[in-house]
């Protein structure tokens, strides 16, 4: 006897395992519970900003961590045409890799989308009188390009 009748039937000769089978005891009623929920945060986020998640874009996804960190923060921005990282993505690649930060620089100008990329940032430049400390790092180099 093979497969899944064959550990059936080993459960069963278990001796002292009686309870191994049966739906309702206490460890299978244990194992259906579901874990309680994470505490929400003290802090919590203020920023209404959306998380778009690159590891769900296909077996690249890995590499698209610039598209939907800018895609976020373009799509908190309002930029009409961005609805999830993917629309970002497929701006990117029209201009070059999703590791280049001239072709997101270029899509971004297509898009008429605000910001830049900067490699010199500083905290000084950060805190700005108008900005807030709740936003995120890279939404305030993005915003940084506005004022």
């Amino acid at each position: 006897m093979t497969g899944i009748w064959g550990l059936y039937r080993s459960i069963a000769e278990m001796e002292g395992r009686g309870d191994i089978l049966d739906e309702q005891a206490s460890w299978a009623l244990k194992f259906r519970e579901k874990p309680a929920g994470q505490p929400p945060s003290a802090r919590g986020n203020p920023v209404a900003q959306p998380f778009f998640d690159q590891s769900n874009d296909g077996p690249e996804g890995w590499r698209h961590c610039q598209s939907s960190s800018i895609a976020m923060n373009l799509a908190f921005l309002k930029v009409p045409v961005i609805r999830d990282d993917l629309d970002q993505l497929r701006m990117v690649e029209k201009y070059g890799d999703t590791t280049s930060q001239a072709a997101h620089g270029k899509a971004q100008a297509e898009l008429k989308a605000p910001g830049r990329f900067i490699i010199n940032c500083t905290v000084e430049r950060i805190w700005m009188p108008w900005f807030s400390p709740t936003l995120p790092w890279a939404l305030a180099a993005l915003l940084i390009r506005m004022h």
